[in-house]
């Protein structure tokens, strides 16, 4: 049998040896590599736990008080607070300004009918200092030993100065002041005194005036929290008990809820 042939630029090549030229060709296009694409189809994970307090602001007026006076308000229902898709930590904070108090205790209760679900208190201890007589840029500073870490300080204007300051800092480990040209780092003092261990306080410099200060030492805690709040539905009942310094001043306090 006469095996057929075709031409190919002007050449005879037999059919034959054209298809094993087009198998080669097919084996050469053939796979170089694999892209994997794995995948899974899983449950929508849980939700999250979260909570919302309405309505998101209220006042809860403490009024006017005398110097020396003591105020008790028993805990009074301000607001719902909703737990939902598990249990929270719900954390109390003190914030605002409350320099004008001697002493401060806010209670918090979560209130489901009748019964009191959880309550918490929070109790700063406050350290008045004497009055400090300031010259023109003098320095001065109060702490207390016993009681720990300060959290923040507000400053009453006994005389009749500005009671501004140019500087007002935390006397903590780390802390610096710049006083003139001299520098000086915690626990030494601008005035020789240096803090013992644990020891904290503020270091206040006027303000180019003469000025009679108190500085009101705010000692932890300021906050509280209250741990595991089961979902649910709550009223919020916040109380106090609030005992007024000797000098005239107003303000407003503050109490922050979150989780």
């Amino acid at each position: 049998m006469k095996m057929k042939s075709v031409k190919i630029f002007g050449k005879s090549v037999p059919v034959l040896a054209l298809a094993l030229i087009a198998v080669t060709a097919v084996v050469a296009a053939g796979i170089i590599g694999n892209v994997k694409m794995p995948w899974q189809v899983s449950p929508p994970p849980a939700p999250q736990p979260t909570a919302s307090m309405s309505p998101s602001e209220v006042t809860l007026p403490i009024v006017a008080l005398y110097f020396g006076e003591t105020k008790i308000a028993a805990p009074a229902d301000v607001a719902d607070l909703t737990v939902a898709n598990g249990a929270l930590d719900i954390t109390a904070s003190l914030g605002g300004d409350y320099g004008g108090f001697n002493a401060l205790t806010i209670t918090v209760q979560l209130v489901q009918g009748d019964t009191v679900k959880y309550e918490a208190t929070i109790q700063p201890t406050i350290v008045v200092s004497s009055t400090l007589h300031f010259g023109p840029t003098g320095c001065g500073g109060w702490s207390d030993p016993t009681k720990g870490e300060v959290a923040t300080c507000f400053v009453r204007n006994v005389g009749s100065g500005q009671g501004d300051l140019a500087q007002l800092v935390k006397w903590v480990p780390g802390a610096t002041i710049t006083v003139g040209s001299n520098t000086y780092t915690y626990p030494n003092t601008p005035w020789g005194y240096t803090y013992a261990a644990d020891e904290t306080g503020y270091i206040a410099q006027n303000n180019n005036d003469h000025d009679d200060l108190q500085l009101v030492l705010i000692y932890l805690p300021t906050s509280v929290t209250i741990s595991g709040v089961a979902p649910g539905t709550y009223d919020v009942y916040i109380g106090f008990s609030v005992t007024a310094g000797n000098v005239a001043s107003s303000g407003e306090a503050t109490l922050s809820i979150s989780w």
